[in-house]
């Protein structure tokens, strides 16, 4: 497994995770142990016995109940806080929703859907003036060139 944050301490033994599978039947297993390897978790779940059996596990995703996450750092978020917010600019007017969250390597690129289309924001200060948690939105700057560097 990915991991997706840089707090293995989540993958604590004992500890229950909700998988699910768009497909399948929701699924809530037990940590037995956990083992990182080349920056990959090897998490052993209580039943899983066998690599077919872990096979079956393939694209389900797994999921911490956001009050067991660690409390970020400031200005740091979970994507989970960021996805679906409402874009918008410094007089309030609204931009877009923040559709996508793509991990570039160097920058964190947020897709911001709007009545027009898309367009890629990176989620870095030049851009971002405030992340605002409670109310699911974002206040982007400076980003109008970037609106029509994507629609050419």
């Amino acid at each position: 497994m990915e991991i997706g944050n840089d707090s293995p301490e989540v993958f604590q033994v004992a500890r229950r995770f909700t998988l699910r599978h768009p497909n399948r039947p929701e699924l809530t297993l037990e940590v037995e142990a956990v083992r990182f390897h080349h920056g990959r978790a090897l998490i052993f779940f209580r039943g899983i016995h066998d690599r077919s059996a872990a096979e079956q596990l393939r694209h389900y995703a797994l999921l911490i109940p956001a009050a067991d996450l660690p409390a970020p750092e400031t200005d740091e978020y979970y994507f989970y806080e960021v996805l679906d917010s409402i874009a918008s600019d410094g007089e309030g007017r609204r931009i877009g929703q923040v559709a996508a969250i793509l991990e570039t390597g160097p920058a964190v690129l947020l897709e911001i859907r709007t009545p027009g289309g898309s367009f890629y924001l990176p989620f870095v200060a030049e851009y971002i003036e405030q992340v605002k948690r409670e109310e699911k939105e974002l206040v982007i700057r400076n980003f109008q060139p970037l609106m029509k560097l994507d629609s050419e």
